[in-house]
């Protein structure tokens, strides 16, 4: 079914957007790497942790957030901030004081958890122990949910059972939907559904608003369906690779920059306020007869940088999962080709998408803008410098 391919890209997305966070994090956190990484019960980590191994255990205090990628993680103790993890098998059943974002095979959930529950698996079970502050969002083959849950529920998958007890909505989609009696909802059911057999509510089950069964609404909206959509997609993938091509050909220090150490919380500040900026000084502008070129001139601009800024993120992603040392002329097309690849499938994933879509954004405006700022300085160093590209490397 789809629902099984959507988890496969949502794990990919999981691990693409922390691609990206190690970077960004790395200089003020604690790494700790090995076969083994264990976090004793009775130790207490000052930082981030960024873990990679091929099992991590966590039974201590981490006084930050945590970012573990092994074949097995186990959570026991205490995390102050966000948790973000992708393993085979990963089982929570600590404390953590921020929001929880994981992908795996096997997920087993008995945690408290302050903030919101961001789930993508082969098989999902949160536990009647759990407790959660904000929302569930669920995309899996199998999910079980009980506990507690703050505010919404959203679950996708093959099978969903649910007995929570949700302040708010519930809203699940799949083949197999069963609401058990021991479950509450505090506001509107609705489950999505193929056919009106597909779905059972428990007498017992407590729903204090409507309950909505839309059949047909996973067929009717799943757009995997339609080869235009793919189509479409291959057409864009092949467009940006040919532009980043010839961009690097003219440009190479534009795709280079985000290799160099420290660039990447300038990107994201720059791309942060640049974001914003343009457009509201390009409004400002145009206000008057004589800015209107000028405001026309910069969102032109600004259009292009986003543009080409994608493509520059997307090359750095691949260079990055396929572990190019730096960019060749060999190696640009199987990074932009495989980046492109992945950031489209990035944006296209419901709920999810419109926020990756704006931190690729945010980033790409960053790369452009701060390679342009490293440009204009380097004729300030003495020495004429017109034809030297930053981050060009003979």
């Amino acid at each position: 079914m789809w629902v099984s391919q959507l988890v496969k890209a949502v794990c990919l997305a999981l691990v693409a957007i922390a691609v990206f966070a190690v970077p960004v994090v790395a200089d003020a956190a604690e790494v700790r790497k090995g076969d083994h990484v264990e976090v004793t019960a009775s130790e207490i980590v000052d930082d981030t942790l960024i873990a990679l191994a091929q099992s991590v255990v966590i039974k201590g205090h981490v006084r930050g957030d945590a970012v573990v990628f092994a074949r097995s993680v186990i959570v026991e103790g205490t995390i102050d901030g966000d948790l973000l993890t992708a393993a085979r098998r990963v089982d929570i059943r600590g404390t953590v004081a921020g929001s929880v974002i994981m992908a795996g095979q096997d997920v087993t959930i008995g945690a408290s958890v302050a903030s919101q529950l961001y789930v993508a698996g082969q098989t999902i079970h949160v536990g009647p122990a759990t407790k959660l502050g904000g929302d569930a969002m669920l995309t899996g083959s199998e999910i079980e949910i009980a506990g507690t849950v703050g505010r919404d529920v959203y679950a996708m998958g093959d099978r969903v059972d649910v007995d929570a007890a949700t302040s708010r909505d519930l809203v699940i989609g799949g083949e197999d939907l069963r609401v058990g009696g021991t479950a509450t909802v505090g506001r509107n059911l609705t489950a999505k559904v193929g056919d009106a057999e597909d779905v059972v509510v428990d007498r017992s089950a407590l729903v204090r608003g409507s309950t909505n069964v839309e059949v047909g609404a996973i067929a009717d909206n799943n757009p995997y369906d339609e080869f235009s959509f793919y189509a479409w997609h291959i057409a864009m993938i092949g467009a940006g690779l040919i532009c980043g091509l010839v961009g690097f050909a003219l440009v190479p220090g534009l795709f280079r920059a985000p290799q160099q150490q420290g660039q990447w919380l300038r990107m994201l500040g720059i791309g942060a306020v640049g974001l914003f900026l343009v457009p509201i000084g390009s409004v400002v502008a145009a206000a008057t007869l004589i800015g209107l070129p000028l405001a026309m001139v910069a969102m032109a601009g600004y259009l292009i940088a986003l543009y080409v800024g994608k493509l520059v993120i997307a090359a750095e992603l691949g260079r990055r999962i396929l572990r190019f040392p730096s960019f060749e002329r060999r190696r640009i097309l199987w990074s932009l080709l495989l980046g492109l690849v992945i950031v489209t499938v990035l944006i296209e994933l419901p709920y999810v998408g419109g926020v990756i879509a704006f931190i690729v954004a945010v980033l790409g405006f960053g790369a452009v803008g701060n390679y342009l700022l490293m440009r204009n300085r380097l004729p300030s160093s003495g020495a004429p410098q017109r034809t030297h590209d930053p981050g060009i490397s003979k």
